[in-house]
């Protein structure tokens, strides 16, 4: 067997500041509860500490509790000290998907941790589904998938523990091996053949004789396409192509004749598919790979970005054999493998497919150009290609193909319109100028140093050898055949292009029953508010014609088209309704553009969205956005929650994966459990969804997360607040834009996403001191100050944390402030101001006066009137739906209407 050159391995491990502080709290909360668990840090940590690399996957073994028992014990710890888990979550195990352990996770100093039991597995005679059982340390380590990942690194005693005799040497080799018989390991949990692949592509390591047998015997290649989900298939093979070694590990799947299985085929692929097409692929992906190093840093730099080109890049190549294999749907409808590939054997995003299957397209443009680069002869371009005769530009040589082509799309062409329709005689431009555009171009990629009269003179002696006879061309018309297009609507229905629509009474019926939905602006040519309201649909509108779903967007001049204003009962300016499949609805959410766009694609959503995989999941919260709460149903059914979705329609984004694998949630859901926005929902770990409190509980996860983290205290943030219960946290500052106060609000929000049971709130002197001084805000008060409030006479401080000292750590301060709150050391005080209601009823009273005022105004200016005013007269209106500092919700009392008052 032939082994690795010798491998530079650490002799002890070396913590950063970050991993002696977590190592630090967590004994301590052993010493705090007089605990006698042994905390091991397992697997890939240990590894890549001894091989001198970073890593930030911190996996915890315990010996004698469960991972969520140990989670419990170090947040009440954390609690005795002022400091707060930024986060917490529980995995459960799924065995018949090979996922045998609870995972409990906790976020601390901004690194994510796992908290696993050490685990010993007895297998029944009749399943390959183990029974779990605590297990020591020793049987847990020859239970890993390979001894470079078996190694410990025990907290309590600071020392690497090998217990298979064989991880630290198997390190130094380079050597990829199994701790126990590679057959069993890999029945046992078939995907670490693909995890030993891609740790031994990725450090280079051999694979061992023993483990590629096993690997490419038919009971593993059964085991690992029956019994392993295809998220997770997908998951290793993405690994794989984003790693540093792509090819070796494409070549080891290829050379263990698990091609096929890991990357399944429709039934029925037409034209067929040689056997032997997976060397193909692999021998374009090794092209590939060389041509990437060889272009270098320059076009593949260390950006995310450019690793995601690079990714698609490799997928590209890898699937280009595939280009044209193809098979049929259910609905016989003809579909490229390379989308099933994508989408059914590795549950891939959707965009993925769509990138690959266009650059597969794309080039077919340019295959025709190697078999004339290879040979130096001249390019000629076929009249087939081009759909006409003319005389090609000269490409004579691979060197002017080749050289200047970096950044082409920045150059300037040497010719302009006016040029060339001189050349060609011509008085007004057309398709033919266009013709010759593109010739030009391509004559300036061929000759980079030749000049623009070099190019005239070229195209004129082109243009002189053409001949004088077009193909018959159909004439092209802006319509398509066999349609009158009677008004301007017409041309829109089946290219909806993002622009407004103008509508009137002769195509009003024809546009709203032309599309699916289609959001219409009721408005008046002399209403400002209808002025101010035009740009932002403006703005909306091309990102709402391209949803999923699209929602055209038109306006009616409803003072000119009145018949069409009396049939839909418009009595204001402007109004906005939208028709869902003809009917009507009355639209009464925010009209800024990003808002409108947020709150329309919720309102034409399905109440519950069902995902299947976990590429699903990824485009439902991207499509959702960051506007409202998720919910998302793992293992429920969508009937048990339609009931909640359609009552909680407006408010929240609803979803299930009914037959989502725990392993595929384990991937997704750490992502998204550090966002409060979601509520990852498994029944095991919750309530189940009939009960009959989850109709309450919804409603309180909904309201408490239509409110941002921290909000700044202003008008719009009281409505919000005025039938919420929740307790206030508000801290009062000098100035809320200051650097400092930025900063402080920051540690706000860190707060308020560890304790949603209140609100946390902030408010700067200097910009609304009089509300401010209602809890005692002066010149002699240190600021920040930081009160408990609940929206009546009374508000309570914290004793001996009235104010936050700026020279301290003032996330300490804020943890403690809390802690005093929850044990009572509070002081009661009263307001010097009206309570929380009464100053709501304040605004109202003296919006009231002022109405009145302004009315006995208008009926003044009336009587003393002596002309006759036939034009419609404005009512008073209060724009409030301007952004006020970070308050992301709406109130839809800030849209009010214009009402249309004629003499």
């Amino acid at each position: 067997m032939t082994t690795a050159a010798c491998v530079q391995v650490k002799e002890q491990i070396e913590l950063t500041e970050t991993e002696k502080k977590i190592f630090d709290r967590l004994l301590n909360t052993l010493r705090h509860f007089n605990l006698q668990t042994q905390l091991r840090v397992a697997g890939g940590w240990v590894r890549d500490k001894l091989l001198g690399k970073e890593c930030y996957d911190i996996d915890i073994a315990l010996d004698n509790m469960l991972g969520s028992e140990f989670v419990d014990k170090v947040q009440e710890y954390l609690s005795t000290t002022g400091e707060v888990a930024q986060g917490l979550a529980v995995i459960p195990s799924n065995p018949e998907q090979s996922k045998h352990l609870e995972t409990a996770r906790m976020r601390l100093f901004d690194l994510w941790i796992d908290f696993v039991n050490l685990r010993c597995e007895d297998y029944s005679e009749n399943s390959r589904i183990p029974t779990m059982k605590f297990g020591t340390a020793e049987e847990d380590a020859y239970r890993r998938d390979l001894t470079i990942n078996s190694l410990f690194y025990n907290i309590n005693t600071n020392l690497v523990e090998d217990f298979t005799k064989r991880g630290l040497e198997d390190l130094k080799f380079g050597r990829i091996v199994t701790p126990l018989p590679p057959k069993a390991t890999f029945l046992d949990d078939p995907l670490r053949v693909l995890r030993a692949i891609r740790f031994g592509a990725r450090f280079d390591f051999t694979l061992d004789e023993e483990l590629k047998k096993a690997a490419a015997c038919d009971d593993v290649k059964t085991a690992l396409a029956a019994k392993i989900s295809r998220e997770r298939i997908g998951t290793e093979i993405d690994l794989m192509i984003s790693g540093n070694q792509p090819v070796k590990a494409i070549d080891y799947i290829c050379d263990l004749t698990l091609f096929w299985v890991v990357f399944s085929f429709p039934p029925k692929v037409e034209p067929a598919v040689s056997e032997e097409c997976y060397r193909l692929s692999a021998a374009y992906l090794d092209a590939s790979w060389k041509l990437i190093q060889l272009i270098g840093c320059s076009n593949f730099d260390v950006s995310n970005e450019s690793d995601e080109q690079r990714r698609l890049c490799l997928y590209s190549a890898l699937f280009l054999p595939l280009r044209s294999a193809a098979y049929k749907d259910r609905k016989d409808k003809k579909i490229p493998v390379v989308n099933y590939i994508f989408r059914d054997s590795l549950k891939r995003k959707a965009s993925d497919a769509d990138t690959v299957m266009n650059i597969h397209k794309s080039l077919e443009k340019f295959l025709y150009l190697i078999t004339s680069l290879l040979s130096n002869e001249d390019i000629q371009l076929t009249e087939v290609d081009w759909g006409r005769e003319f005389d090609d530009v000269p490409f004579t040589s691979k060197l002017r193909v080749l050289t200047g082509l970096e950044k082409v799309w920045d150059l300037k062409p040497l010719v302009n319109g006016k040029d060339i329709m001189n050349v060609l005689q011509l008085k007004v431009g057309g398709p033919l100028v266009r013709e010759w555009q593109q010739k030009a171009l391509s004559w300036q990629l061929a000759h980079p140093s030749g000049t623009a009269e070099e190019c005239l003179d070229w195209m004129k002696e082109t243009h002189s050898k053409r001949i004088k006879m077009e193909p018959r061309r159909e004439k092209e018309t802006k319509y398509p055949r066999n349609t009158q297009p009677a008004n301007a609507i017409a041309r829109v229905i089946d290219r909806l292009d993002g622009t407004v629509l103008e509508l009137d009474d002769s195509n009003f019926d024809s546009a709203i029953s032309s599309f699916d939905y289609i959001l219409v602006d009721f408005y008046a040519p002399w209403c400002g508010h209808c002025k101010r309201l035009s740009p932002q649909l403006d703005e909306a509108a091309p990102i709402l014609a391209g949803l999923k779903d699209p929602i055209a967007v038109a306006k009616l001049n409803a003072d000119k088209f009145t018949t069409v204003a009396r049939k839909y009962e418009i009595d204001g300016y402007p109004t906005l309704k939208l028709f869902k499949h003809g009917v009507p609805v009355d639209y009464h959410g925010p009209r800024k553009a990003h808002k409108l766009v947020s709150h329309l694609k919720k309102i034409v959503a399905p109440d519950v969205s069902i995902l299947c995989s976990d590429s699903a999941i990824s485009d439902f919260v991207e499509a959702a956005g960051t506007y409202f709460p998720i919910y998302i149903g793992f293992g429920l059914d969508e009937m048990v929650i339609s009931h909640l979705a359609i009552k909680y329609k407006r408010k929240a984004w609803f979803s299930v994966a009914k037959d989502f694998s725990g392993d595929a949630m384990a991937d997704c859901c750490p992502s998204l459990t550090n966002d409060q926005r979601f509520w990852l929902h498994k029944e095991k770990l919750s309530y189940s969804s009939c009960s009959n409190d989850a109709d309450e509980f919804l409603g309180d996860f909904i309201k408490q997360n239509l409110i941002p983290l921290a909000v700044p205290m202003n008008r719009e943030t009281l409505k919000l607040l005025s039938d919420d219960d929740r307790k206030i946290v508000l801290t009062i500052m000098e100035d809320e834009n200051e650097e400092k106060s930025q900063k402080l609000i920051k540690l706000l929000k860190a707060a308020a996403s560890a304790n949603r049971a209140l609100v946390f709130g902030y408010v700067g002197v200097k910009q609304w001191d009089e509300f401010a001084n209602t809890f005692g805000a002066n010149e002699n008060t240190n600021f920040p100050k930081l009160i408990i409030w609940n929206g009546d006479e009374q508000y309570f401080t914290v004793i001996g944390y009235e104010s936050l000292d700026e020279e301290e750590d003032q996330s300490s301060q804020i943890s403690r402030f809390l802690e005093g709150y929850r044990e009572g050391r509070m002081e009661k005080k009263m307001i010097k101001g009206p309570s929380f209601m009464d100053y709501m009823n304040v605004i109202g009273i003296a919006a009231v006066f002022i109405i009145v005022f302004l009315v006995a105004i208008l009926m003044l200016i009336r009587r003393l009137s002596t002309h006759d005013d036939n034009k419609p007269r404005k009512d008073i209106y209060d724009d409030d739906d301007d952004d006020e500092g970070e308050s992301s919700a709406e109130s839809p009392e800030s849209d009010s209407e214009v009402r249309k008052k004629k003499d």
